[in-house]
């Protein structure tokens, strides 16, 4: 509960920032990185209450319904960027799911990650470190328009 107090806070502060989608989403990903790095337990704490007390994490989620006018801001953004031919149109909640993905996953995946691909702790921080501008640039990518 102290946890989700606050990462939500920062999630929804990174959501809410001003400027055009795509400065809004590198603001995201950085968030959610950062905020990650340093509350390493955070991603495996969030799936062991999704697991063991869905109910009591739900609950704790309607906590914090100020955080879901954030979102909703953010895909009403991509929705009048994509209408406008700005970016390429896909599901909004494809796009949110696949930030998660890439953002938390990795720090789920830490142990192995590291094993597979030889990195200590202090390399694994750098390349997540990295893996902000290349999940932003990814993002870019799979949006423009062709």
């Amino acid at each position: 509960s102290q946890t989700l107090g606050k990462f939500i806070p920062e999630m929804a502060a990174a959501l809410s920032s001003s400027g055009t989608f795509f400065e809004r989403t590198e603001i995201l990903v950085n968030t959610y990185i950062e905020t990650i790095t340093k509350n390493p337990e955070l991603p495996l704490f969030i799936m062991s209450e999704l697991t063991q007390n869905k109910a009591g994490f739900v609950a704790e989620m309607q906590k914090h319904a100020s955080f879901f006018p954030a979102i909703f801001s953010f895909i009403q953004q991509m929705v009048t960027e994509m209408e406008a031919g700005k970016i390429r149109k896909i599901d909004p909640m494809q796009l949110m799911i696949s930030i998660l993905g890439m953002t938390i996953f990795p720090f789920m995946a830490k142990p192995v990650i590291c094993k597979v691909f030889g990195k200590n702790e202090v390399q694994f921080d750098e390349m997540m470190f990295e893996r902000k501008a290349f999940i932003v640039d990814f993002i870019k990518n799979a949006l423009k328009k062709n």
